[in-house]
């Protein structure tokens, strides 16, 4: 496995000069900042297919709401002229 380090191993934080750190803390703030871009592409394009997959779902829905709804219809419609005959 890598190791993500970017100071030398030993007692570098406490003999470093204040400047050496600065640069050391720059390098976190800019690997930093590249991996919230990174973030936040990945999670935009991600959002974009969760969408896409919301919307086909919602289509498949409406589809099947309207075949059940015809199927319904077109049962109660059928037992409707029996339903006269009997209670007349």
């Amino acid at each position: 496995m890598s190791n993500y380090r970017s100071r030398p191993k030993g007692n570098y934080i406490q003999e470093a000069s204040w400047q050496e750190l600065y640069m050391l803390t720059k390098c976190w703030k800019n690997g930093l900042d590249e991996i919230r871009e990174l973030y936040e592409s990945i999670f935009r394009a991600e959002h974009e297919l969760f969408e896409d997959e919301v919307v086909e779902f919602l289509r498949k829905l409406k589809k099947v709401r309207y075949a059940v709804f015809n199927a319904a219809k077109d049962v109660l419609e059928s037992e409707k002229p029996k339903y006269i005959w009997k209670y007349n």
